[in-house]
């Protein structure tokens, strides 16, 4: 059986099938694409098996999530949600531990947070000259090209001053405004 796309294209159902099961294990062929952009579950969903349409849901909330928090214990390592600004627990849905929303460290009710091992990784970093996203907060280092960073998340920042693509002030070069 043959499904044409909203661009067009036409694919059977083990390419359908095989392109949401790379996009819910390797993020970077998340979303599924065709040449004109997104390839949309709704278009499809009918024709995936069900254990596959519930399992690139669970995989979609998780790479649409841009600070994720996941189980401490390493190894269950499960999504668990987004973090948070406020330590409180999250709780495994696989093995029942709880996981610190702020820290993403285990769960200490009543402790505040503290980044311990973050603290030399950040001053490796800052002695390395590279930068955080400032939107999920992990390390990007740049080692040829541009300061337009794309980070993981998805985030575009300056990479010498960390602010958002196209807000930035820095002296080292100047984006024109696109015309819009």
């Amino acid at each position: 059986m043959l499904w044409s796309l909203r661009c067009g294209h036409t694919f059977d159902a083990t390419c359908i099938q095989q392109m949401f099961t790379k996009a819910s294990f390797d993020e970077s062929l998340f979303p599924p694409k065709c040449c004109r952009g997104t390839v949309e579950l709704r278009e499809v969903e009918s024709h995936l098996p069900n254990a596959l349409v519930e399992k690139f849901k669970k995989k979609s909330l998780e790479f649409t999530t841009a600070d994720r928090v996941y189980c401490h214990d390493p190894t269950c390592a499960s999504f668990l949600g987004p973090a948070s600004a406020e330590p409180t627990t999250l709780r495994c849905a696989e093995c029942n531990s709880g996981t610190c929303a702020c820290c993403k460290a285990q769960t200490h009710p009543g402790v505040p947070c503290h980044f311990a091992a973050e603290d030399a990784v950040l001053d490796l970093g800052k002695a390395q000259g590279w930068q955080r996203c400032p939107a999920c907060r992990h390390l990007v280092e740049l080692s040829a090209g541009c300061h337009h960073i794309t980070c993981r998340c998805g985030k575009e920042f300056c990479y010498v001053c960390a602010t958002t693509w196209r807000e930035c002030n820095c002296p080292l070069f100047h984006v024109p405004p696109e015309d819009g």
